[in-house]
């Protein structure tokens, strides 16, 4: 059982070809390990290759143990960029994996494009309260439904540190009860920057959820919030309103292709108190048909 395993007591005699599919993804362990010149310190860890630096593309496989892999992006002090575009279906091993990379320390963003399943995610509480380098945190490309929005939200809740700068949902076809879970638990995060929630449906809900956090936020950082595709009306924009209100660094304001805002929506982002327009000056706000498309 990966889990039991002493990784320290086993690493002085480990053969990276025995741990690994092919020699390949051998060097790639060993880079971590050892680092490499070249090496741009970023890692892919992916189910086919893609048009990108070979050098940074780990390709699971059969024969691949991600225990391993986990151990050394874990160790290694100059990953800076780590995404996860594939896992397997073995939970055994997607836990081996991120509990491994939970001990990481110089991992400054990390992408997730698939979920990662309920100890994943736990595992991943760890390594938010743990890594105080992290800016960029991105969840892409795979659905998010109640229980993983709830687990997304579990591990948020453990983000102590004030590095993260950019928070991004993208394309994740939230539910709209998952999404403001994890809305709430960004209340701690008033130093983010920018928040981009990019085709997630949230709707209504959502939005009462994220203005809300955004209201209670102590002198917040917020320059850019994009919020387009996302079934946004008149009424949660109102809710928006008021917790964008608060935000006074804030400078760009995506909400484009949200097509239930009508006039009165728009009537009340000029006649809020204070106005949002004369909030920002400056600012870009995007809004009307004619940014849509």
């Amino acid at each position: 059982m990966t889990e039991n395993r002493d990784y320290d007591a086993l690493v002085q005699n480990i053969n990276l070809e025995d741990i690994t599919s092919s020699e390949h993804n051998a060097n790639i362990l060993r880079t971590l390990r050892d680092g490499h010149p070249d090496w741009n310190k970023t890692l892919h860890i992916l189910e086919d290759e893609f048009d990108g630096d070979p050098d940074e593309e780990f390709i699971v496989w059969e024969g691949d143990d991600l225990g391993w892999l986990g151990y050394f992006i874990g160790r290694s002090e100059v990953l800076e960029a780590l995404h996860v575009h594939y896992l397997p279906e073995e939970r055994e091993q997607v836990g081996a994996l991120v509990r491994g990379v939970t001990h990481n320390q110089s991992i400054k963003e990390l992408s997730i494009q698939t979920d990662l399943g309920d100890e994943g995610f736990g595992s991943l509480g760890c390594f938010l309260q743990k890594n105080n380098s992290l800016t960029h945190l991105i969840f892409e490309g795979f659905d998010i439904g109640r229980g993983c929005g709830h687990n997304i939200a579990m591990a948020m809740e453990q983000c102590r540190h004030n590095s993260l700068i950019r928070f991004e949902l993208d394309q994740n076809n939230i539910s709209a009860e998952g999404f403001a879970e994890i809305a709430t638990a960004l209340r701690n995060q008033s130093q983010l920057e920018d928040l981009y929630l990019k085709h997630n449906n949230i709707g209504r809900n959502g939005c009462v959820a994220l203005g809300n956090t955004l209201r209670r936020w102590q002198a917040p950082s917020l320059q850019c919030i994009s919020l387009p595709n996302n079934n946004i009306d008149d009424l949660g924009l109102q809710a928006l309103v008021e917790g964008m209100s608060n935000c006074s660094s804030l400078r760009t304001v995506n909400l484009s292709n949200n097509r239930s805002i009508a006039a009165a929506g728009i009537d009340k982002v000029y006649s809020s108190s204070p106005p949002i327009r004369k909030l920002l000056p400056g600012s870009t706000l995007a809004l009307w048909h004619k940014f849509w498309g």
